[in-house]
């Protein structure tokens, strides 16, 4: 099997395969159509008979650009972060910015066969540049998504998601389903606008005034969905009452309560809001993440990026 893949992925790389996507230059888009046809392999196919196909999908909220400090975060522990247990584990990004819903950047690749499941009978060597190589196209994927969003008038959070769990576009209608969003979570279009001076409505509030459309977007989650929130601050301030109605829709699409993490960025990245860096670290601030919110990660390990 693992020979198989690394014919299909070097295949790759000596004829004309064009992954569509422009941001993309040719090299880099052969090695994703090649991890992506990864997953539609029979050998592949044959793991998952009997058990699910992990399905892990990043959608990043870049309808207000990303500073340095938010993509390296976002890079280091949720990119870099990520490991597998097998062979054709699936891993989308979507980057939410201007463009149509039906046009946002996305890639889908399949994992590699893992190091401690590289058998005596495996080309050892090519097997670990394989690894490398898959790991490698993530993170170029990932910085060219992120660095090339441009400022959206609109943050389309809610029709997206409806997208992503009901379009087959998005490849994430099956398999054990892991969702994070990297978001300032200020939801405004023409249905919601989360954009509040004061006191912020509720979810049940805002449900109340839209029953009939959220009856019309609903997610049709699992039991075994799993949802994080890596809270991105908005200037310079996290609005815990904003996060709250996010708990609260997903909870009421239906995601168990010991399904949904959430971690909120510190209000002081390494780009600070005000004051410089020697202030900052005058009174202790570290640039590290916020406080974990509402359900802890299992040992230490977030939903996401964790293998259950």
């Amino acid at each position: 099997m693992l020979f198989r893949s690394l014919v299909l992925i070097f295949f790759a790389f000596s004829i004309n395969i064009s992954y569509g996507n422009d941001l993309f230059d040719e090299g880099l888009q052969k090695r994703l159509k090649a991890f992506e046809n990864l997953c539609k392999s029979k050998e592949v196919k044959k793991i998952y008979e009997d058990k699910e196909r992990p399905n892990r999908l990043l959608l990043i909220d870049a309808t207000d650009p990303l500073n340095e400090a938010q993509i390296q975060y976002l890079k280091d522990n949720y990119i870099k972060g990520v490991n597998w247990q097998d062979e054709g584990e699936k891993f989308s990004i979507v980057v939410l910015n201007s463009k149509p819903i039906s046009e946002l950047d996305r890639i889908t690749m399949c994992s590699p066969k893992p190091e401690d499941k590289i058998g005596w009978f495996d080309a050892k060597n090519k097997a670990q540049k394989l690894i490398k190589l898959y790991q490698q196209t993530l993170e170029e994927a990932f910085d060219i998504m992120v660095r090339s969003s441009k400022e959206a008038d609109s943050t389309r959070l809610v029709e997206t998601l409806y997208q992503i769990y009901t379009n087959k576009r998005f490849d994430f209608l099956e398999g054990d389903r892991k969702l994070l969003i990297a978001s300032d979570l200020l939801q405004k279009s023409t249905e919601i606008n989360l954009y509040c001076k004061g006191s912020c409505p509720t979810f049940q509030q805002t449900y109340n005034t839209k029953k009939q459309w959220f009856d019309l977007t609903k997610l049709q989650l699992r039991d075994s969905d799993v949802v994080e929130i890596y809270y991105l601050q908005a200037k310079c301030r996290v609005n815990f009452a904003t996060l709250t109605w996010w708990q609260d829709y997903f909870l009421k699409e239906g995601v168990k309560p010991e399904n949904i993490f959430a971690l909120a960025e510190n209000n002081n990245t390494n780009q600070f809001c005000t004051g410089t860096v020697k202030e900052h670290k005058a009174i202790g601030e570290s640039g590290k993440p916020g406080p974990i919110i509402g359900n802890k990660p299992r040992n230490g390990i977030s939903g996401f990026t964790s293998v259950r």
